[in-house]
């Protein structure tokens, strides 16, 4: 509930920072550009990475990095999922060790958030188209 106020002070205080500093608004609004576009770069990755890992827990691994609701998230799916699914041990140590990966891999270098939102979006197209197959059979 905090939170959720703290951040929708965020309108109202932009609101006040945009009268003091409009001069500084428009110098900075080449950079959001650049900065969209980095991001838009990030999630391109994350879509054709996701392609060769085939395996959403990757990604849902970067997401606990940002928030403790993520991390809350991620534990009610991967408990929700694995509850339902039949897999063998093997390919449930691949996935944890999937989902560690991330981890190991932040020590020496920072993963963007939106790396992960394209990986995500990957899987979950992939596994719509998947759906539709399966339903018409």
């Amino acid at each position: 509930m905090l939170l959720s106020i703290l951040s929708s002070l965020g309108i109202l205080i932009g609101t006040y920072f945009k009268k003091i500093i409009n001069k500084e608004i428009k110098q900075g609004e080449k950079y959001i550009f650049l900065k969209a576009n980095h991001s838009l770069l990030w999630i391109l990755a994350g879509f054709i990475f996701a392609d060769i890992v085939k395996n959403s827990y990757f990604f849902l691994s970067i997401l606990t990095f940002s928030s403790l609701i993520n991390i809350f998230l991620v534990f009610i799916y991967s408990l929700y999922d694995y509850s339902l699914k039949e897999e063998s041990y093997k390919k449930t140590i691949l996935t944890f060790l999937y989902f560690l990966l991330p981890f190991y891999i932040f020590l020496f270098y920072q993963i963007p958030i939106s790396f992960a939102i394209g990986g995500l979006i990957y899987e979950l197209i992939r596994n719509l188209f998947k759906y539709k197959k399966e339903k018409r059979a």
